[in-house]
């Protein structure tokens, strides 16, 4: 049978339909898929922002539950005004949780229950976090709940090592604030060295407090809190460092701190991450806790000095010396040897260079690797010209804008959390920002008892 022509143009026209509506569909299908793709991806994102939420959030119910129950341990009752503590059933915001510092990512409110019948603080906090994808979708934001009960009588201390990383430089000498428009050093001002160790020295004992207060049966036998004192200036001062002991550091040995010479937190850090690595197996050995709590207090009223970098060539009888000492070289002009360790050469293509706040910044990230949480304190270093009492009662020396924004950077990347950085502009705020540290310390060395 005879097929016509006519007939076999139609079947292929039909078919390259079917093909170009095929492609239509595996089009679309990709689509969705990839649709589909995005929105898993946005949305796991933004659930596990929801569960680290969850675990902050968490952790600060239980530490305003532990908080609760000790004043009501210590006090017999639940507190009176907000000032002694959190009230019952009275609504606080979140950052009062956090020595009114804000929990990023997170906002929210809590309350405190006093049970007397269950003789337990029962914390509710009622929270939400931002989220990222899901806000394309009207969804701006998750709610998060949590609570926590802990029992007035089942708070103990928990092990604790606490070093204080403090600058004794030649600024420390300065006054801790500004003159005045008509050149007077202001009604008040110490020098900064004074403000350091009167802070230390309450710091020590409010510490120490606190800390005895969390232990149901205070025995002398039970040791669970070690300091260091680290002061620094061009190095490690090591006539002045106070090593690493039970209980807090001695007044005879704070007030041994003067100021003098440069700016170079290398060493100190350097020092504190290699004492902090023994801490553990102390601890381990003394209270039976395999992790202890540890923490860096980092002070510093300016940023590191620069320091000169040059290619050396050896070569004797140039009389110029040079040898590495730490992280850094030191330059000597001699006829003889200053000692072992120095080497005789030319020095060219010299530069200044501040190598020591990037490699602080490395030695504070490898703190916080091994488990330690840092703070930091920058103090008196607002702009402005200051009386520096040294080598003459009428000097004056002067802090500018860029040394100032150079000094907080460093020190905001030091620190563990952007909450943890404190600006203090003088001696008072120094008291102050000391005192949050050490509550916030105390708080989270309180643990409940097993």
């Amino acid at each position: 049978m005879a097929i016509k022509m006519s007939n076999i143009k139609n079947k292929k026209f039909q078919l390259k339909k079917l093909a170009e509506n095929q492609d239509g569909s595996f089009g679309i299908i990709a689509g969705i898929s990839m649709l589909m793709l995005v929105m898993g991806i946005g949305t796991a994102i933004d659930v596990s922002l929801a569960f680290k939420a969850r675990a902050k959030l968490q952790a600060t119910a239980d530490t305003v539950g532990l908080m609760s129950s000790v004043y009501v341990r210590d006090n017999q009752k639940p507190p009176r005004s907000s000032e002694d503590g959190f009230m019952d059933d009275v609504t606080y915001d979140i950052s009062a949780a956090n020595a009114g510092q804000a929990i990023q990512g997170v906002t929210g409110e809590f309350s405190v229950n006093y049970n007397d019948e269950m003789q337990r603080s029962e914390v509710e906090i009622k929270g939400k976090v931002k989220t990222t994808f899901l806000g394309a979708f009207n969804k701006s934001s998750l709610n998060i709940n949590v609570k926590s009960n802990v029992e007035y009588y089942e708070t103990a201390q928990a092990a604790t090592s606490v070093y204080l990383v403090v600058d004794n430089s030649g600024s420390m000498a300065w006054d801790d604030t500004p003159i005045t428009s008509n050149r007077r050093r202001p009604a008040g001002a110490k020098t900064r060295i004074e403000g350091l160790k009167s802070t230390v020295d309450k710091f020590n004992t409010n510490l120490d407090e606190a800390l005895l207060k969390a232990l149901k049966d205070t025995n002398d036998d039970e040791k669970y809190l070690r300091t260091a004192l680290i002061p620094y200036s061009t190095d490690v001062l090591t006539s002045r460092v106070s090593l690493p002991n039970w209980g807090t550091v001695n007044y005879s040995l704070v007030n041994r701190m003067i100021a003098s010479g440069g700016t170079d937190s290398r060493g100190p850090l350097k020092l504190a991450k290699e004492l902090m690595k023994k801490e553990n197996n102390i601890h381990f050995s003394e209270n039976g806790t395999k992790d202890p709590k540890k923490y860096v207090i980092f002070m510093t009223d300016g940023a590191n000095n620069e320091e000169w970098v040059c290619n050396w060539r050896e070569q004797r009888r140039t009389r110029l010396w040079r040898r590495h000492n730490g992280f850094k070289y030191e330059y000597m002009r001699s006829w003889r040897s200053p000692g072992n360790g120095w080497s005789e050469g030319v020095a060219s293509n010299c530069k200044l260079e501040n190598n020591s706040n990037s490699q602080s910044v490395s030695l504070c990230n490898q703190l916080k690797k091994d488990g330690v949480e840092i703070f930091t304190v920058g103090f008196a270093l607002e702009p402005g010209t200051y009386m520096a009492n040294y080598p003459f009662s009428n000097q004056t020396a002067t802090i500018d804008k860029s040394t100032t924004d150079s000094a907080y950077a460093f020190l905001r990347d030091c620190a563990s959390t952007k909450e943890q950085f404190i600006i203090a502009k003088d001696s008072e705020a120094l008291d102050v920002a000391f005192d949050k540290i050490g509550k916030k310390i105390a708080q989270d060395s309180i643990r409940i008892s097993s």
